[in-house]
């Protein structure tokens, strides 16, 4: 019989296998310890009120186990342990739940397989929101969410906190004790901050009290009563600290300091200044801004008053100004706006910190916008430009504006009968239209002696500059302008091109068929005036009037492909070599449009014995005339060769590899049946190959056919009188004189293996960024890092290629007729060594043989200090003599925390 001890005996052992189950899932009230081991993962769910009566889930789990104290309520996470609740996530060794007193405590455990005892495993790890805390241990109250952590490390924007201690209240701040604050991501960081008291806004910054700077664990003098740090992913209006120094010709200085306004999201104003104590001043306003998926760019406005030294007779006063600004649309839609500007005062780019800069003597601009409609089948384009380029060393400045295009594209008419109705080169046939409007303005109209072949009496003088005494062009400005503008070339042409293609086998003809009309609203006439012997030219005036240029042409070309096959035996080094010729030749005509009646040219006397000259009543004009003085019948030729080899693998089962021997060797010339002499063009010669699958060489050449005959020879000056006749050199048995060439040489000697290691790092880098799922402002951001490193390869430094060489060698060639040769070459190279891992040092330069002298050389340093970077720049000599030193921390948040001296050719003389 069944006893009832019995049954009692067995309830008794059946709830208490079950009933630990049961507290974890219902209620913790009842009062039970017990242990469960399972080689599963271990997961289970406790519900906690909070303060607001509502109730949340915690999830717990464990690889261990888990252990119940019921009598105390609190649960026991042993082994990867690891708790969620609302944004709270929590990992750890071990993990003890308090559910009386609503606290979790974690830990970090002790690595049995380390033989010092001394490894810690599974640190406790705080997530919450963008928030990341690790730490020794964590002891958390999951109602109040206030915090005690010891041991802790985290990480808020580019920085890092590790303190002995740390509390966190409600608002999720943090107040640390016993601190260190670095931008250096090791465990033991090569520099801090150490203060006594630190605290943390989440997202916003971290202040400190008093700190000083501790740089390989040796405390420095270094530090301030406090400090304050923001990592916001906004950004922060603040003060730019200035830099000082010296001047030769301007004095002490203070300058690049100022005021960044974040003025919104999408703009911020970035206002700098320099001060001088011989009184020069300058002012620069930087402007970026970002619509995302829309626009960005950045405008600048310089602004300089220069002065030069009082007590020297050559004393100076100056204005320069320089607008610059790049606006760049994001591709949305057909409509597109960009503008690229760049303009300033004589001496603007003398301001400039950038060596670069200052050679550069032009400065060019153009702003556009460009749209696309359908019409029909067709597409019709239409763009609009302001383009302006200015030379600051000539003063000579040329503006389009407005510079319009449009354009319809290729349609073809008969591309829908049938091909056994029309023939096949008949549907081929093409047409589209071109069209483009331009008014060119541009101050060297003023000055027409620089334009025309002849002497100008109605034309301005033109300045002189007082150093080089080169002639100068007026001022582009207010008080010319009226003249300029009157002088501004206006022009509209439409051009209807008809196209088609004809296969005859192995052989492509291509005829077309041109017709282009140009709209002109003023016109030139010419005029021979002797008003003296020193008055003595041609007088150009300008009428107004409506007037059409018409021309129309044909031509016609052929081309096809021949292969030569040389066969050496598959046994041999080299089995095959392909030999590709591509001729082609071409004819084109023109008719004469030198007709009086057309009103197109004037035979107009250029000189007092009577020579004349057919003139353009449109020269100089925009869009250009195309039309000639005479018939023009021209047949042009050539022939393009091309060496390929097929070189056997370097084992019996290796397969062939194909080697190109020699890229391009091309003859091209021309025949003019309308000349009535020297009718054959002189013959250009190229050739492209790559040799040693190192060195890239380039050559390219003149031909002259015709002879030179010696008229006379000045011999006090030893200038060569000469004249070219209607003889050609063949006839001597001579295939010509070379008139002029050049050759180029580039090789780079950076070893393969680490350049190929380089660019896979790049590709890696690149593919990272575009798999990068995190929030879109940083991946954004990561993508204009990268941007600018490709736009500035030189800020790259790649320590682990141990060295690299690149070398350009030009040479060019020229003697025409009887003239000396002229002989000129020079080489340019630019290289790396690294010394260390982390050592690297950069150089380029170059050498002129014909001037014997150096080129502009550069010795660059840069020394990688892991968190910090240092660099040294040295232009040793020359113009531009100067040296840089920065070291400095790599984390843009800390951009004012570096040491910087420097010796610049900026500050030695502004005056040149």
């Amino acid at each position: 019989m069944f006893s009832i001890k019995k049954l009692f005996l067995f309830l008794f052992l059946l709830f208490g296998l079950i009933t630990p189950y049961i507290a974890a899932q219902t209620t913790p009230n009842k009062i039970l310890s017990d242990t469960i081991k399972s080689k599963k993962k271990f997961t289970d769910t406790i519900p906690i009120k909070n303060t607001e009566g509502i109730e949340t889930t915690v999830v717990y789990s464990a690889e261990d186990s888990v252990v119940s104290d019921f009598m105390e309520e609190k649960l026991y996470l042993y082994g990867k342990a690891k708790v969620l609740y609302g944004d709270v996530d929590l990992e750890a060794n071990s993990i003890v739940i308090d559910q009386k007193n609503k606290i979790v405590m974690a830990y970090g455990g002790r690595d049995i397989k380390d033989t010092t005892g001394k490894k810690i495993i599974g640190r406790p790890i705080f997530k919450q929101k963008t928030d990341l805390y690790e730490s020794d241990t964590i002891k958390y109250n999951i109602q109040t969410q206030k915090a005690i952590v010891k041991g802790i490390a985290t990480k808020q924007g580019e920085g890092y906190v590790v303190a002995e201690r740390a509390k966190r209240n409600d608002n999720q701040e943090m107040s640390f004790g016993g601190s260190k604050y670095t931008t250096c991501n090791q465990r033991h960081p090569h520099w801090y901050i150490s203060a006594k008291k630190i605290k943390m806004v989440p997202g916003k910054k971290v202040v400190s009290g008093p700190f000083n700077l501790v740089i390989a664990d040796i405390p420095t003098p270094l530090g301030l009563p406090f400090g304050m740090f923001p990592f916001t992913e906004t950004r922060k209006s603040g003060i730019i600290v200035p830099t000082y120094g010296e001047a030769a010709d301007r004095g002490f200085f203070l300058r690049q300091g100022g005021y960044y306004w974040a003025a919104s999201k999408y703009v911020a104003v970035e206002a700098t200044g320099e001060i001088y104590t011989n009184g020069s001043w300058g002012l620069n306003f930087n402007i970026p801004y970002k619509k995302r998926y829309f626009y960005g760019g950045n405008a600048n406005i310089q602004y300089f008053r220069t002065f030069g030294n009082r007590d020297n007779p050559d004393y100076f006063e100056r204005t320069d100004f320089r607008i610059l600004w790049s606006h760049q649309p994001s591709p949305r839609g057909k409509g597109t706006f960009s503008a690229n500007v760049n303009f300033g005062s004589q001496f603007a780019n003398t301001r400039s910190f950038d060596p670069n800069n200052q050679i550069a003597n032009t400065f060019n601009s153009d702003i556009s916008y460009s749209n696309s409609f359908n019409i029909g089948v067709s597409t019709l384009t239409l763009s609009a430009a302001i383009r302006q380029n200015q030379n600051v060393r000539t003063n000579e400045m040329n503006v389009s504006a407005p510079d319009l295009n449009i354009g319809i594209n290729r349609i073809y008419p008969f591309k829908s009968f049938k091909s056994k109705v029309i023939p096949e080169f008949i549907r081929k046939i093409s047409i589209n239209y071109q069209s483009s409007a331009t008014l060119k303005m541009s101050n060297r109209n003023l000055i027409t002696n620089n334009s025309f072949p002849f002497k100008v009496l109605n034309s301005r003088a033109p300045q002189l500059d007082p150093l080089t005494r080169q002639p100068l062009n007026p001022d582009f400005n207010g008080a010319n302008f009226d003249d300029i503008f009157r002088f501004g070339k206006l022009g509209i042409s439409h051009t209807i091109p008809i196209n088609t293609t004809i296969k005859l086998k192995n052989i492509s003809l291509n005829p077309s068929v041109n017709y282009q009309e140009t709209w002109f609203f003023q016109k030139l006439g010419y005029s021979w005036a002797d008003q003296g012997f020193s008055r003595r030219g041609v007088i150009v005036d300008t009428t107004k009037g409506f007037t059409r240029v018409i021309n129309y042409s044909a031509s016609a070309s052929v081309t096809t492909r021949i292969y030569g096959i040389f066969q050496f035996g598959k046994n041999k080094k080299i089995q095959t070599i392909r030999h590709t010729i591509i001729p082609t030749a071409s004819i084109a005509y023109q008719p004469d449009f030198s007709d009086p009646n057309r009103g197109y040219f004037t035979n107009v006397q250029i000189d007092s014995t009577g020579k004349r000259q057919f003139m353009s009543n449109f020269f100089g004009f925009e869009p250009a005339a195309s039309v000639s003085v005479r018939q023009s019948g021209v047949i042009s030729f050539g022939l393009q060769n091309i060496f390929e080899a097929k070189i056997k693998g370097k084992s019996d089962t290796a397969q062939a590899q194909k080697a190109t021997l020699l890229d391009n060797l091309s003859i091209n010339s021309s025949y003019n049946m309308s000349a009535d002499s020297m009718r054959i063009a002189p013959l250009s010669i190229a050739a492209r190959t790559k040799l040693f699958k190192v060195v890239d060489f380039n050559f390219g050449g003149t031909v002259n056919p015709y002879k030179y005959v010696m008229v006379g020879k000045n011999e006090i000056t030893g200038v060569i009188q000469q004249q070219i006749v209607d003889k050609l050199t063949w006839a001597d048995g001579n295939f010509g004189q070379l008139q002029n060439a050049n050759i180029s040489l580039a090789f780079d000697l950076t070893p393969k293996t680490y350049k190929d290691k380089t660019a896979k790092k790049l590709q890696e880098q690149k593919d990272k960024l575009e798999n990068n799922k995190t929030k879109t402002d940083q991946k954004e951001a990561n993508k204009e890092i990268v941007k600018q490193v490709k736009q500035n390869p030189n800020d790259y430094v790649d320590f682990d290629i141990p060295w690299g060489l690149q070398v350009n060698y030009n040479a060019a060639y020229t003697k025409i007729g009887f003239n000396q040769m002229v002989l000129s070459h020079q080489a340019n190279f630019t290289g790396n060594i690294s010394l260390t891992d982390t050592w690297k040092m950069n150089f380029r330069s170059g050498y002129d043989f014909t001037q014997k002298t150096l080129s502009y050389t550069t010795i660059d340093m840069v020394k990688d200090l892991h968190c910090w970077e240092m660099r040294f720049s040295w232009v040793p000599f020359g113009r531009f003599q100067s040296w840089n030193f920065v070291i400095n921390i790599k984390s843009s948040m800390l951009q004012d925390l570096r040491l910087t001296r420097q010796r610049s050719f900026y500050d030695r003389n502004i005056a040149f």
